[in-house]
């Protein structure tokens, strides 16, 4: 299941196919599902991806020693020896058109529904000639979560260069296991090397989230709130050129460099370390994890895919090249893995450490 992208096999009129749940506007590097020649709408966005299935909350049930050697050996089973082994306040999520289990949630959780997630990235989109358009969507695992993006028109032109454009994107995700809330967030993908350049700025975070509570549905379609939150479009733009208008005038020497890589990948002891001993990285105090951490960082700033693209040892270089390492380099060996630690976990924040250590340089 490359990228854990859902693989289903389907009977067709050619015979028996394993169809990808998945469909982009751009040829994708793990080659799979369908590639359209445009955006889509919500209603033939969904049925590409192959998302148009329900989940339903069903009761747990747990069995006795005796009803589990029961159901071992196949014998007969009435719902009278059940009904009392109801557990409380604990339900399944299921996934209904082939009553597969996703997760194991509270009483409480609100199901969200993927015709209801298309439907609110198609509301934040439907804003005229400037609105985003949903460009891929996707289910992962066994359907325990759906992802869709939508491209602003407009990229970003840093520098006034053509050549160095940074497209805007929403990208939204909601989940059915119990392990993740509903989230949109306005993010920008480098065209050149296809990096997520995350940046939490200290008004605009540009992100959106919802529990899964009972709630959820009111939250989700409160149109206005997550666009006040997202805070789109032009504030995130013009506060995101500024900032890396910033980074491309910060001229760093090839010590500031390893200093910022050390920064940004390493706990806060070790960076402490670091800096008592002069900023030494060989000395003994410092593990070799460490160091071939901050070796293959540097590697990637001064060869990365886009790199040659920059000035080098520019703060901009020096970030660009720290987010090709963090999302290809010192990648997760599960693709959900990597998406979450990439939009709100641990490369998320060296990111944004080294974002922050950058721009400290600037004052």
């Amino acid at each position: 299941m490359s990228a854990n992208i859902e693989v289903r096999t389907m009977r067709t009129s050619d015979g028996i196919k394993e169809i990808a749940s998945f469909f982009s506007t751009q040829p994708e590097w793990h080659n799979l599902g369908e590639v359209f020649d445009a955006p889509l709408t919500s209603v033939d966005a969904i049925k590409a991806c192959h998302a148009d299935y329900e989940v339903s909350k069903q009761p747990l049930v747990a069995l006795s020693p005796e009803l589990l050697t029961m159901v071992e050996n196949g014998d007969y089973i009435n719902a009278q020896m059940l009904k009392d082994l109801i557990v409380d306040g604990t339900v399944a999520t299921m996934r209904t058109d082939r009553h597969e289990t996703l997760g194991i949630v509270g009483d409480t959780y609100g199901v969200v529904q993927n015709t209801d997630a298309f439907k609110f990235i198609d509301e934040l989109c439907s804003g005229g000639s400037n609105a985003p358009c949903i460009e891929s969507a996707g289910v992962l695992g066994h359907g325990e979560r759906v992802f869709i993006t939508a491209k602003f028109p407009e990229p970003i032109r840093l520098a006034h260069k053509d050549n160095d454009l940074v497209n805007m994107y929403i990208v939204f995700t909601t989940s059915h296991d119990g392990k993740g809330a509903v989230t949109a967030m306005v993010t920008p993908i480098r065209v050149v090397c296809n990096n997520t350049l995350n940046m939490a700025f200290a008004h605009n975070s540009g992100r959106w989230n919802c529990r899964h509570s009972s709630k959820v549905h009111d939250r989700l379609f409160n149109i206005a709130e997550a666009t006040r939150s997202l805070k789109l479009y032009d504030v995130y733009k013009a506060e995101f050129e500024e900032r890396m208008a910033q980074l491309a005038k910060i001229h760093l020497t090839d010590k500031d460099m390893e200093k910022f890589a050390v920064r940004s990948l390493v706990a806060d002891d070790v960076w402490k370390t670091y800096v008592n001993s002069e900023y030494n990285l060989n000395s003994e105090d410092i593990s070799a994890k460490a160091r071939n951490q901050v070796t293959l960082a540097l590697e990637s700033i001064y060869g990365g895919i886009g790199q040659k693209e920059l000035e080098t040892n520019t703060a901009l270089h020096a970030y660009n090249g720290l987010t090709f390492y963090l999302d290809h380099v010192a990648r997760n060996k599960e693709d959900e893995k990597q998406f979450n630690s990439i939009m709100i976990g641990t490369a998320y924040a060296k990111q944004q450490r080294g974002f922050e250590h950058l721009m400290s340089l600037a004052v």
